[in-house]
C-alpha cells in the first residue's frame, strides 16, 4: 500500500497530485484501445478499468488496471470525494494532454464525463459546446483544435470552464477540446464504457473492488429459481455476509445445489451493510426462518493486531481502547465507529438467524481483536460457540496464517486442524510486493480448500431433495419474496391479549358477561374499510415502505364523524380533545374519554401516560384494576411477625430476616407503625422489604436471590439486539406426557407422532433419591410432588423432539399434552415460586432456549391420556403394544437433562489465543437450586 493511504488526505488533491507523478510519469498510452485522433501531444495518457470497442466486439478491463489497483482504488476514492453520487467505469489519467475537438462517441450514451485538473500550470481550459451555463460568453472553438472529424470553422459556439481544482460534469456527447498548455497538468477523468451490461459478474465485482461505482446494471433473477416459488415453505438458503467479490463460500455451496444470498458492498448488488434499509431487509430475512445457515466474515482490517508491530499501518484501536486510540484524529475516529458498526451488524444478523432456527458462523483472525467486543463474546455464549481453528497449512497455503471460526453446527469441527510444520512459514505480517501493497490483504480470501471443506459440512443441514447440479446465487429481492405469508384463512392462536380478567379482544369467542358497547362503531367501521378496500392498501403501503398516512385528511375526518355519532348516542359531552401532545404519539385525551365512556376497569393507564410511562423504580405503578387480587387468606400476615415497634419476632416462611431486626419499607412505602401496613398494595409477585439487621450491617440473601441478581446484573449489562415479533412456526407433530409417583417410585413417559406417521417415545423410571443426590428438595412422597414430576415428563417431550431431529437448531412450536394442570400452567408461562416446581420450570427455560423450542402445552383429560401413562408406569420388562418399536425409544438422561453445560469449546484445544473465552458463569444460570421448599 502507498504511504499517502495513512495519511487521511482524502479532502486534499495535492496527495493526489504526489501519486500521479509518482506513478504515471513514464509515457504510455494503452495499446487495447485504437490510436485516438483528438489527442494532438501528451506526456502520458493512461485509461483504466473498463473498456468496449468495436460495437461492443472486443470488450474487458484495460491491461494497465491491475498494476495500478492500489493506487487505483485511491484515486477512485477522490474521485468520489469531487463527484458525490456519481457513477463510472473507467478512469482516464494524462498528463499534459491537448486534445482537439471530438465527442466520446465510444462512452455509455447519456453518461456523463467527470473531470477535474491539478498542478502548476496556465491555460488547459476546456472549450465546450453547447454552453453550460446559457449565461456565459460564447466564443468560437479554437481554429488549431480542428479534427479529422470536426473542424472548427464547422463548429457552434461554446464556452470555457477552467477545471483547476473545479470538478466539472457534462455530457459525453458534446463537443469539447483542450485550450493551449503552459506548465505542468494532470487531469483525471471518470467515464462509462459501453455495454457495461454485457460484462460477466466476475468483472463487475472485480471492478468494484477497485473502487469504481458502477452504474446499476440491470438484473435478472437466478434461472434456476426465475420467481418467487408458490409454495415457499421449502425454501433453505445459505447468507453469505461480507463475502467478497469472488465470494469463494458461496461458490462452493452453490455447487451443491443450494441458494446461496452474497452480500457485500463489491458484490453483484453491492448490498451496503451500513445502510439503513439494507440492514432492515436482512434483519426481517434473517427473522423469517428461510436462512438455513447464515455465516459473517465481515472485515479485520482496523482490528488487526498487525498493525499493533512496527512497520505496518498506524493502528487505530488497542485491546484496551476498542473504541479507538485516544489520540485519534477524527477521520480515524471515523474508521474506527465504521468497523465497529459493521462488526455489530454482522453479529446481530448472524444472532437474528440462530434465534430463528438456523445455525451460524463468524470467522476473524485467530487473535484479531474483534473477539475482544463484548457483543462478540455475548454472541459466542448464546450460540454455545465451537471454536474451529484452521491453519493455513492444512488448506494448501504456505504462509503463517490462520481463520478462526465460531461455529453453532458441531459437524464445523471437522475443519479444525494444527500446523505440524516445525520449521514454520513465512509472515505476512508488514511485508509489501513490488507495488508496494500489504501481502496481508491478498490472503483474507478464503482458498478453494477450505471453501470446499465448509460447503461439504455446511450442506448436511438442507434438504436432501435440494438439485444435484450447482445453482445461480439469488438476489435480495427474491429472498425476500420467498419468505412465508400467514395464510388468510389461518386462525388466531390465543384469544385472550394478556391485559387481565377483563381482557378479551376478540368478539367471536365466547361466552361473554359484557355488553359489546362497541358494536355498532365497530360493524360501521368494518363496512367502510372493506368498501374502500383499505386492507389491500394497507399492504401495499406496507410493502412499499411508505412514510406517508395510509388515510387521507377526508377519510380521518369522515371516521372522526363517525366516532361522532356514534359517542352522540351514548353521551351528551361534545368535548372530546383529539390534540396529540407531543413526544405522545396519540390522542390520549380522547383515549381516556372513550374508556371512561366504556366503563373501562382500568382508569389508571391513561393518566399515568399523560405525565410519562411510570417504571416503578421512584414509585408504585397505579393499580390496573384488571388483575384479580391476591386473596388475603391465600398467605400468612407478616403482620404476625412483627411487634408494635414493627421488629421482627420470627422469621417469616421464605426469608432470611434474623429474629430482631427492625421493618423500615415495603414496596417503596416508609413505614412507621403497623397500621401502615394497610398501605401496601399486596400482589403474587415477590415482595422487597427494606430492614435493619442488630446482627450485621450487610443485608442477606439467600444463595438463590444472589444467583438471580447476579444473572440480572449480567442481562442488564449486555447490548439491545432486535427481536422478531414474527411468532416461531407451529410444527405439525403430536405429542403427549404423562408422570406417576407412589411412594418412592415414579416415572415418566411420553410420545410423539411426527408428520410422516413415525411414532418415537420414551420412558423412565427413577426413585426419589434419584433427584434428591441432584440436590432437589423433593417429598419422600413422589406424588406430593407430582406436578414437578408431570414438567419433567413434559420437558423430556421438548427434549425427544429435539433429538429426533439430530440436536439441530430448530424454531418451532411445539403441541404438547397433559393432564396435569400445574405442569400445563407453568410449561406455557414458565414462572412460578414455588419450590422444587420452579427449579424444573428453570431447566425447561433454558433447554427451551438452547433448542429453540417453545411447549404449547393444552389440557388433556387423563382418561384419555392413557397411551402416555402407560409409558410413565412401564416397567421395562412388561410387552408394549406394537406401535411402540424398540427402535424407535428416545433415550434420555435425567443427568445430562440437569447438569446443562454452558461453554464454549475451542478446537484444537491447545490453540494459541491472545483472548480469554467467556467465562462459564456468564454462559447462563448454574445448576444449583433452592433446598428449601415453599
Amino acid at each position: 500500500m502507498v504511504p499517502v493511504f495513512t495519511q487521511g488526505c482524502f479532502d486534499s488533491s495535492h496527495p493526489c497530485l504526489e501519486l500521479l507523478a509518482q506513478y504515471f510519469s513514464i509515457p504510455f498510452i494503452d495499446a487495447a484501445g485504437p490510436t485516438d485522433n483528438a489527442i494532438d501531444a501528451s506526456r502520458a495518457y493512461f485509461n483504466l478499468g473498463a473498456f468496449s470497442f468495436d460495437n461492443g466486439t472486443r470488450s474487458g478491463i484495460f491491461q494497465r488496471t491491475e498494476q495500478f489497483s492500489d493506487v487505483l482504488r485511491f484515486l477512485n476514492a477522490f474521485m468520489q470525494l469531487q463527484f458525490p453520487g456519481a457513477s463510472w467505469s473507467s478512469l482516464c489519467v494524462s498528463h499534459n494532454v491537448r486534445t482537439r475537438l471530438h465527442t466520446d462517441a465510444g462512452n455509455a450514451s447519456g453518461t456523463l464525463n467527470h473531470t477535474v485538473s491539478l498542478g502548476n500550470f496556465s491555460g488547459g481550459e476546456i472549450w465546450i459546446s453547447p454552453a453550460l451555463d446559457p449565461s456565459a460568453a460564447n466564443i468560437p472553438a479554437p481554429l488549431e483544435a480542428s479534427s479529422e472529424a470536426h473542424r472548427a470553422e464547422d463548429a457552434s459556439k461554446g464556452e470555457l470552464r477552467d477545471t483547476w481544482h473545479s470538478p466539472l460534469s457534462f455530457s459525453c456527447e458534446s463537443l469539447h477540446c483542450t485550450m493551449p498548455i503552459q506548465g505542468d497538468r494532470w487531469v483525471l477523468t471518470a467515464y462509462t464504457c459501453r455495454n457495461l451490461h454485457s460484462f460477466d459478474m466476475k468483472s463487475l465485482a472485480h471492478l468494484r473492488s477497485l473502487g469504481f461505482p458502477l452504474p446499476p446494471v440491470p438484473t435478472t433473477l437466478p434461472q434456476a429459481v426465475p420467481s418467487a416459488p408458490k409454495d415457499n415453505t421449502h425454501v433453505e438458503i445459505f447468507l453469505d455476509i461480507c463475502c467478497g467479490a469472488s465470494h469463494p463460500l458461496t461458490t462452493a455451496i452453490s455447487s451443491c445445489g443450494i441458494i446461496c444470498l452474497p452480500i457485500d458492498l463489491l458484490g453483484e448488488e453491492q448490498l451496503d451493510l451500513l445502510h439503513d434499509d439494507t440492514y432492515d431487509h436482512l434483519l426481517r430475512l434473517c427473522f423469517s426462518g428461510i436462512v438455513r445457515f447464515a455465516h459473517g466474515s465481515p472485515p479485520c482490517k482496523e482490528y488487526s493486531r498487525l498493525k499493533l508491530r512496527p512497520g505496518g499501518p498506524a493502528a487505530i484501536r488497542s485491546p484496551e481502547h476498542l473504541n479507538g486510540l485516544p489520540g485519534n484524529t477524527a477521520s480515524q475516529q471515523e474508521r474506527v465507529v465504521s468497523s465497529q458498526k459493521l462488526l455489530y451488524r454482522c453479529v446481530c444478523l448472524l444472532r437474528a438467524a440462530f434465534n430463528s432456527g438456523a445455525h451460524v458462523s463468524l470467522e476473524q483472525p485467530t487473535n484479531a481483536m474483534s473477539w475482544l467486543e463484548p457483543f462478540v463474546q455475548d454472541m459466542l455464549a448464546e450460540i454455545q460457540a465451537s471454536l474451529v481453528n484452521i491453519p493455513a497449512c492444512s488448506v494448501g497455503q504456505d504462509i503463517a496464517k490462520s481463520w478462526l471460526f465460531a461455529c453453532s453446527f458441531d459437524d464445523m469441527q471437522a475443519l479444525a486442524g494444527t500446523c505440524s510444520h516445525s520449521e514454520g512459514h513465512p509472515s505476512v505480517a508488514g511485508v509489501r510486493d513490488e507495488l508496494g501493497n500489504f501481502l496481508s490483504q491478498r490472503t483474507a480470501e478464503y482458498p478453494a480448500q477450505l471453501a470446499n471443506r465448509f460447503a461439504q459440512q455446511a450442506a448436511k443441514l438442507f434438504s436432501s431433495r435440494r438439485p444435484s447440479h450447482s445453482v445461480p446465487t439469488c438476489s435480495l429481492a427474491f429472498a425476500l419474496s420467498s419468505i412465508p405469508k400467514k395464510p388468510r384463512a389461518a386462525t388466531t392462536t390465543a384469544s385472550q391479549d394478556g391485559g387481565g380478567i377483563y381482557s378479551l379482544p376478540d368478539w367471536s369467542m365466547g361466552p361473554r358477561y359484557q355488553s359489546d358497547s362497541l358494536h355498532a362503531l365497530r360493524k360501521e367501521w368494518q363496512s367502510w374499510l372493506l368498501s374502500h378496500r383499505i386492507p389491500l392498501r394497507l399492504q401495499q403501503h406496507v410493502a412499499a415502505g411508505s412514510n406517508s398516512p395510509l388515510f387521507s385528511e377526508e377519510e380521518t375526518s369522515w371516521l372522526r364523524g363517525s366516532f361522532k355519532r356514534f359517542s352522540d348516542a351514548h353521551s351528551p359531552a361534545q368535548d372530546w380533545d383529539f390534540s396529540v401532545k407531543e413526544g405522545q404519539p396519540y390522542c390520549l385525551s380522547a383515549l381516556e374519554r372513550l374508556s371512561t365512556l366504556l366503563g373501562d376497569k382500568d382508569t389508571t393507564l391513561f393518566p399515568a401516560l399523560q405525565k410519562g410511562v411510570p417504571t416503578g423504580f421512584d414509585g408504585d405503578i397505579p393499580r390496573s384494576h384488571t388483575l384479580r387480587p391476591r386473596s388475603a387468606e391465600e398467605t400468612e400476615s407478616i403482620h404476625t411477625y412483627l411487634d408494635d415497634k414493627l421488629r421482627f419476632t420470627g422469621t417469616p416462611p421464605g426469608t432470611s430476616i434474623s429474629e430482631g431486626s427492625t421493618l423500615l419499607s415495603a414496596r417503596h412505602k416508609t413505614l412507621h407503625s403497623k397500621n401502615d401496613l394497610a398501605l401496601v398494595p399486596v400482589s403474587t409477585k415477590r415482595m422487597w422489604l427494606r430492614v435493619t439487621d442488630p446482627t450485621s450491617s450487610k443485608r442477606r440473601l439467600s444463595e438463590a436471590s444472589r444467583e438471580t441478581l447476579s444473572f440480572f446484573a449480567h442481562l442488564s449489562s449486555r447490548e439491545w439486539r432486535p427481536r422478531p415479533l414474527r411468532p416461531p412456526p407451529t410444527s405439525s407433530v403430536e405429542s403427549a406426557a404423562d408422570a406417576f409417583g407412589k411412594g418412592n417410585d415414579c416415572g415418566v413417559g411420553g410420545w410423539l407422532q411426527l408428520p410422516g406417521g413415525r411414532l418415537l417415545w420414551f420412558a423412565h423410571r427413577y426413585t426419589v433419591q434419584d433427584f434428591l443426590e441432584l440436590g432437589l428438595p423433593m417429598q419422600p412422597d413422589a406424588n406430593l410432588d407430582i406436578s414437578s414430576y408431570e414438567t419433567l415428563a413434559q420437558c423430556y417431550v421438548l427434549l425427544a423432539f429435539w433429538k429426533a431431529h439430530g440436536s439441530g437448531r430448530l424454531a418451532l412450536t411445539l403441541p404438547a399434552l397433559s393432564d396435569n394442570s400445574g405442569a400445563e400452567s407453568v410449561c406455557n408461562k414458565l414462572y412460578t415460586s414455588k419450590v422444587p416446581l420452579n427449579l424444573f420450570v428453570r431447566k425447561l427455560s433454558m433447554w427451551s432456549s438452547i433448542t429453540g423450542v417453545t411447549l404449547d402445552c393444552s389440557h388433556i383429560a387423563g382418561e384419555k391420556n392413557h397411551d402416555a401413562d402407560l409409558l410413565s408406569r412401564w416397567d421395562g420388562c412388561t410387552e408394549l403394544p406394537d406401535k411402540f418399536l424398540p427402535s424407535n425409544r428416545i433415550e434420555l438422561y435425567l443427568s445430562e437433562f440437569w447438569q446443562i453445560r454452558f461453554q464454549v469449546k475451542l478446537f484444537p484445544a491447545d490453540t494459541f489465543l491472545k483472548w480469554q473465552l467467556p467465562s462459564a458463569t456468564s454462559l447462563g444460570p448454574t445448576n444449583r437450586g433452592s433446598n428449601k421448599r415453599k
